[in-house]
């Protein structure tokens, strides 16, 4: 890495900043390479994970992207570092030492949240194989320390040149495809309950013409008041069956939601998932069958209604002539 030192009384001052402050933040057992500007963050047979400054002039911590950077002996190495899944590798062993240096990682940046910019490079050629090394991913931290691979223009790079073909990108389609099934579930969950919604009003509404057909036709003796009321009462018991059926399929759902947001999930607890939301869609299609017979019914009901009172308004004219 090149750096732009103005004078050597800047080289040594920062020398004795690194030495004094950060190095001194290291438990006395951590190791640390030879050159001031790089921690040993990790060391294996191998390979070595170490850190260093992303680019001269400002302190190590206060950088938005802190390279971490695997030195390895040889392609095989490489390759296997990629395969365990760095996110899970740099989650779990890089940052916990990290913040043996920087503490407040990775909020010790003024202006920005902090990255990790993670590089290969081998140890014969160092720096200069770096550079063109395909493998350079950024990684990104949540609030929750959970670390996820950013997909920008170094990932791109990386996929054209390996097809996807390590495990860890797997891994990233797989928790893609498990949170596409969880919106998928919940889209599914908020159609129900607005379904539910609608029904419920409907039955409220039906119930309340219900007291009304009886009034007029205690008053009136007139058949199409007693055949609105008829119409109507099936109209109440297809609203009802409708409202069982979308309370089955809110729980099919409800199940098949459970299983995609559990981590541990296999080949056999996705099937049963799939057969939640297949029995799920059985019963909205039930469920729309009876709110359709509902709506006819009541509609009739609501029409022969309109005729009683029209025949009632008739007679009362004629009473009055």
């Amino acid at each position: 890495m090149k750096h732009n030192w103005s004078s050597p009384l800047v080289f040594v001052f920062s020398a004795i900043l690194m030495c004094c402050g950060q190095v001194m933040a290291q438990e006395k057992n951590h190791p640390y390479y030879n050159d001031l500007n790089e921690f040993t963050l990790d060391e294996a047979e191998g390979f070595r994970t170490l850190s260093s400054f992303y680019s001269s002039g400002s302190q190590w911590c206060s950088h938005p992207y802190v390279r971490v950077v695997v030195e390895y002996e040889n392609k095989a190495i490489r390759k296997s570092v990629l395969t365990s899944n760095p996110a899970n590798y740099l989650q779990q062993t890089i940052i916990p030492e990290i913040k043996k240096i920087c503490p407040k990682f990775p909020h010790a940046a003024k202006y920005h949240k902090q990255v990790i910019d993670f590089r290969f490079r081998p140890k014969r050629g160092g720096i200069a194989d770096e550079r063109i090394n395909p493998d350079k991913l950024g990684f990104q931290i949540d609030d929750q320390g959970n670390v996820s691979l950013i997909k920008d223009i170094a990932y791109r790079n990386w996929s054209d040149t390996n097809k996807g073909s390590y495990a860890f990108e797997q891994d990233q389609h797989a928790d893609k495809d498990d949170r596409l099934l969880i919106t998928g579930a919940e889209k599914l969950a908020n159609i129900v309950n607005s379904a539910t919604q609608k029904l419920e009003k409907l039955l409220q509404n039906a119930l309340q013409r219900r007291d009304d057909y009886k009034l007029f036709f205690a008053k009136t003796a007139n058949p199409k008041f007693f055949e609105a009321l008829n119409l109507n009462e099936d109209a109440i018991a297809n609203f009802k069956y409708a409202l069982i059926q979308n309370k089955k399929a809110r729980s099919s759902v409800n199940n098949a939601k459970s299983i995609y947001n559990d981590p541990s999930d296999t080949n056999a607890s996705l099937e049963k998932a799939k057969t939640y939301i297949d029995e799920y869609q059985q019963y909205r299609e039930q469920a729309n069958a009876f709110e359709e017979t509902a709506l006819d019914k009541f509609l009739e009901g609501d029409k022969k209604f309109k005729e009683g009172y029209q025949d009632h308004m008739k007679q009362k004219e004629q009473k009055m002539k």
